[in-house]
């Protein structure tokens, strides 16, 4: 049997993880979520407590934990306790994704409905590709990336850690993104991005 998963957060992006659990059969012990009562139930899952169980040794003993969360400091807060903790990770794949087996994908990942990785392409730790979003060949995503809906990566294309690009843009061929620069939904991006730089077309 599958390690169980444990998806921390419940609201939209996590019930987005427990959907695609669902669909492949993965077991899921329950939510953590400190700011939903203990016991709740969503979608036949439990909440099972808050921030305290990211660190708790016993409680991650058989479990693996991936993180629906969509807010991207929040989100990289907690990855930092998981991975500080060493916290075992679960990586989902939606059944609708095409995903090439010649490419790599880290643990902690989300592939989301009908996303593309193809050839080549290295996805690092905790990185969310959502729904329908393409990541050609070649392409390189450090730990903690977000490639949001219907957003494109050409060939060849680095996104340095905490990268996050939004949804609908495109970023072209051989393009580097910075550590944790932002592309703004609908952008259309030519040059290479620093770090922590924003980008939005208006």
């Amino acid at each position: 049997m599958a390690e169980e998963v444990v998806i921390v957060g419940a609201g939209g992006h996590g019930r987005v993880c427990l959907d695609v659990c669902l669909l492949t059969n993965t077991p899921v012990r329950g939510f953590v979520d400190g700011g939903r009562e203990v016991g709740e139930i969503i979608h036949g899952v439990s909440v099972l407590g808050g921030d305290e169980l990211l660190s708790n040794h016993g409680f991650r003993a058989d479990a693996h934990f991936i993180v629906g969360i969509g807010n991207r400091h929040i989100r990289h807060r907690v990855i930092a306790e998981l991975d500080r903790n060493g916290a075992a990770l679960a990586t989902l794949i939606h059944p609708s994704a095409v995903v090439s087996p010649r490419s790599e994908i880290g643990a902690g990942t989300l592939v989301n409905a009908g996303a593309v990785i193809n050839i080549g392409a290295r996805i690092g730790r905790h990185c969310v590709l959502n729904t329908s979003c393409s990541v050609d060949h070649d392409c390189t995503l450090g730990d903690g990336c977000q490639i949001c809906p219907g957003a494109t990566l050409a060939g060849g294309v680095t996104c340095a850690p905490g990268a996050f690009i939004g949804s609908g843009s495109v970023v072209l061929p051989n393009r580097t993104i910075g550590k944790r620069a932002i592309i703004g939904a609908g952008s259309s991006v030519a040059n290479d991005v620093p770090d922590g730089v924003t980008i939005a077309n208006r």
